[in-house]
């Protein structure tokens, strides 16, 4: 009566279990978590009906109902290891017909065994749930290598499982081992109650551990993405969320970029990082996103994707990162050059002409000085041209030291400079330009008496300013500053 009654509420707690799943049967794994409980329900209630019935005849008919259950729980166990695995919603149903000739075999036999004895061998009675003839031990055999299937699927698995995934394997493992645990004791008769299969109890026991892990551990939220050795290995970071934005998964470059690590999976992604973070922020309403990420001294490519796969209910996006640092270098110092002299490091002519294009536009005030290196040839003939290049640099850095943000200084082409004062009159122009003078003579100052040899040469610049008219156009307000300069040149040859 004891065994009944403990029988009947384990079959109760498997109902329950089972009644669980079939409400939440939306979350991927609870179908097949209610086939495995619903199997336990059958073993553990008519295995109690059974120790309630004192007729031989009624008891050896509801030990035989027991394998209704005794035959499907394996099977279904199997199948929801083999969902978890490979992401499956559902298994086909030409994979579970493979599944089905041997439960069939095993539960034609026993109705049919007091024709040919096969399954019991003959010795029928109302214990004979642990031992038996031919096929009682075949069925075991297969149970058995069901059972061991199922244990080598979720290890190798977990072989490869990082972090939250080898935990859900390892809640899986331990649900499918200790029933079989309990089925081994029974058997070979070390059960601490005798006469009585451990196996449901122990089956019931499982039922609520994998409840415990698909319901609250959220066991099946995201099947374990294929971690293969490409990925493992990859230079590039690769991050894959959830759709409540956990972090499921991380590769080791990801780790060393990020500065997370895998005991951050399960945890709200990116944590920290306050970069990522913003930046993610901005497109999370986007399937396809793409970024650059500044992480202060390397700068990283972004790419976003979704996926929302209904038939495999995964939901979720996967981030890649590819250092880019190399190329972002590469661009900004072709973005410089597009727009900076090499040599002096002022604005090109390229700059000055888009900044003319703009001027022209604007009709606004504005003033040109352009300022000319005398002698450069002759230093060039006699020291060389690398001598040469030191006087323009010299020369540039002075002009820059003078003007400063007055206005927009530009190394016009080989000994010519050009400043943009813009907005400034008559007047301020004169202040420029006479800064100017002042700031070369006192350069030579430093240097009267030094002979002009490597290294030590005095700055001589040839200056002309213009200040536009009403409605001039820049090209000739830049011809007539020329037209001054070179007139300040050829003065200093007569």
């Amino acid at each position: 009566m004891a065994y009944a009654v403990a029988l009947f509420f384990s079959a109760l707690i498997a109902a329950a279990v089972a009644a669980l799943a079939w409400k939440r049967r939306g979350t991927l794994g609870a179908g097949g978590l209610f086939v495995v409980m619903a199997s336990i329900v059958v073993w553990t209630g008519t295995y109690s009906i059974r120790w309630l019935m004192s007729n031989d005849t009624a008891a050896t008919f509801w030990l035989d109902a027991t394998y209704l259950g005794v035959v499907a729980a394996p099977s279904a166990m199997f199948c929801l290891a083999y969902q978890f695995v490979n992401g499956t919603k559902a298994l086909s149903l030409k994979k579970i017909l493979l599944l089905a000739p041997m439960p069939c075999a095993t539960l034609i036999l026993i109705w049919t065994d007091k024709y040919h004895g096969f399954f019991y061998g003959g010795a029928r009675t109302t214990t004979a749930i642990l031992t038996g003839g031919p096929w009682f031990f075949v069925n075991a055999a297969y149970l058995y290598i069901l059972n061991l299937a199922t244990l080598v699927i979720l290890a190798r698995t977990a072989v490869k499982a990082k972090g939250l995934y080898a935990r859900q394997i390892l809640i899986l493992i331990f649900a499918l081992v200790l029933p079989w645990t309990g089925n081994i004791l029974s058997i070979a008769g070390l059960s601490p109650l005798p006469g009585l299969d451990l196996t449901p109890f122990l089956f019931t026991l499982s039922g609520i551990v994998l409840a415990y892990g698909l319901f609250k551990y959220k066991l099946m939220d995201i099947i374990p993405i294929a971690r293969d050795f490409l990925v493992e290995h990859m230079s590039e970071g690769f991050v894959v969320v959830d759709d409540r934005n956990r972090l499921v998964d991380i590769n080791p470059s990801a780790c060393s970029i990020l500065g997370i690590g895998r005991k951050d999976i399960g945890t709200i992604f990116p944590g920290d990082n306050a970069r990522l973070r913003d930046k993610a922020a901005q497109f999370s309403d986007n399937l396809e996103a793409s970024f650059e990420l500044d992480m202060g001294d390397r700068w990283y490519g972004v790419q976003v994707s979704s996926f929302d796969e209904e038939r495999r209910n995964l939901h979720g996006r996967v981030y890649i990162l590819r250092d880019m640092t190399q190329q972002k270098r590469i661009n900004e110092e072709l973005r410089y050059r597009g727009t900076h002299d090499i040599l002096t490091g002022l604005f090109n002519r390229q700059r000055y002409e888009m900044e003319f294009a703009r001027l022209e536009k604007s009709r606004s005030a504005l003033s040109l000085v352009m300022a000319d290196l005398d002698g450069l040839k002759a230093l060039n003939d006699t020291l060389g041209h690398g001598e040469g290049d030191n006087v323009i640099r010299a020369a540039a850095a002075l002009l820059a030291e003078t003007v400063g943000g007055a206005g927009l200084l530009a190394r016009a082409g080989g000994d010519e400079f050009l400043v943009i004062l813009e907005g400034a009159g008559e007047m301020e122009t004169r202040e420029v330009v006479e800064k100017i003078r002042d700031r070369i003579a006192r350069f030579n100052g430093k240097r009267e008496g030094a002979p002009e040899t490597a290294g030590w040469h005095s700055l001589s610049l040839s200056l002309g300013a213009a200040t536009r008219l009403p409605g001039e156009p820049l090209e000739m307000t830049l011809k007539r500053a020329d037209d001054a300069m070179y007139g300040e040149k050829n003065s200093k040859k007569d």
